[in-house]
């Protein structure tokens, strides 16, 4: 289970799980982000984690200059492809979070999506976060998109089971060890495959002080892509915009 996003996410099925976060859900945030932080058209915008780069292609259309990475070769190739399509200009890259460096200086960050918190180790999950903070111009934004612990631990579905395009998904989920842990099978024709997620079950507080121990401060929080205000108990999201100090 250690390295269990090296399998998930260079499978090439994520985006068939995922297949419901839609393109109007990264408008949606897109819209919180840019109203928060203000932003001059043509600022540089790093997507960390990028995956298919839904959220890369959305910023790049409104005018900025954007960079997007990500650990899987399968969706990188997805983020080529919709850049192909869109005409955008994105320079997308394969990189692992814990060891990507740049030269550039960017106005914004993005980690968005629960794309955060897989390792076991709180030295790598807060690795980028403390590295990338050289690179942040000075009145620039970094954007954690994350679950509400407390609320994903009172609302978790124990199995779900869904078609999607042609396959079976059956997700299970349980808490363990402080980390929500889903074990994927997904079936197609006769043939069944076998995934897991780990997540680091972070509390809002300790997020906030890891990273203030980065060089970092708080300046917003939001408890869903519509910006309403973060809610401990009944937010569904984290969304913490820092800056850094």
């Amino acid at each position: 289970m250690k390295n269990w996003f090296e399998d998930w996410f260079r499978s090439g099925f994520y985006s068939q799980v995922y297949s419901h976060r839609d393109q109007t859900e990264a408008e949606q945030i897109k819209k919180l982000i840019l109203n928060t932080t203000q932003l001059n058209q043509g600022s540089n915008i790093l997507d960390a984690a990028c995956g298919a780069g839904r959220h890369s292609i959305s910023f790049a259309k409104e005018g900025f200059k954007v960079t997007g990475f990500d650990l899987s070769y399968p969706l990188l190739r997805e983020a080529q492809f919709e850049k192909q399509t869109s005409g955008c200009n994105v320079d997308f890259f394969n990189a692992d979070i814990r060891k990507v460096a740049f030269r550039s200086a960017f106005d914004l960050v993005l980690n968005i999506f629960t794309s955060f918190g897989y390792f076991e180790d709180d030295d790598q999950n807060f690795a980028f976060p403390r590295n990338i903070r050289k690179n942040l111009k000075e009145s620039s934004f970094y954007v954690l998109d994350f679950f509400n612990r407390n609320y994903l631990i009172n609302s978790l579905n124990p199995k779900t089971e869904r078609e999607s395009g042609g396959f079976r998904i059956i997700e299970e989920r349980r808490i363990e060890d402080g980390r929500v842990i889903k074990n994927i099978r997904i079936g197609h024709d006769e043939n069944e495959y076998n995934f897991i997620e780990s997540v680091r079950l972070f509390e809002p507080s300790e997020i906030i002080s890891a990273f203030e121990k980065c060089g970092y401060c708080v300046r917003f929080t939001f408890g869903n892509y519509f910006g309403e205000k973060f809610n401990h108990i009944d937010s569904q999201r984290f969304i913490a915009f820092f800056s850094p100090v």
